[in-house]
C-alpha cells in the first residue's frame, strides 16, 4: 500500500501544480485550494513545496 500511496501522491502533486500554473502562466482560481486527508497531508505539503520550488520563472521572450 505504501507504494500505491506514494504513486497517487506524486500524481496528485503533479496535477495540482500543473493545473494551477502552466496552462496560462497565471494562478487558476479553480485550484486555489487543495485538500489532502490527514494521513497524507504532511507528505502532500512537502511534495508541493518541493515541486513549486523547482519551477523556474523567466522573462517572456521578446519582452524587455
Amino acid at each position: 500500500m505504501h507504494g500505491l500511496r506514494f504513486a497517487v501522491l506524486n500524481v496528485s502533486v503533479f496535477c495540482a501544480v500543473d493545473s494551477s500554473t502552466f496552462p496560462t502562466g497565471q494562478r487558476c482560481t479553480a485550484s486555489s485550494r487543495d485538500f489532502a486527508t490527514e494521513g497524507v497531508h504532511a507528505q502532500f505539503q512537502a511534495a508541493m513545496v518541493e515541486k513549486m520550488n523547482s519551477i523556474k520563472v523567466e522573462r517572456a521572450q521578446g519582452r524587455h
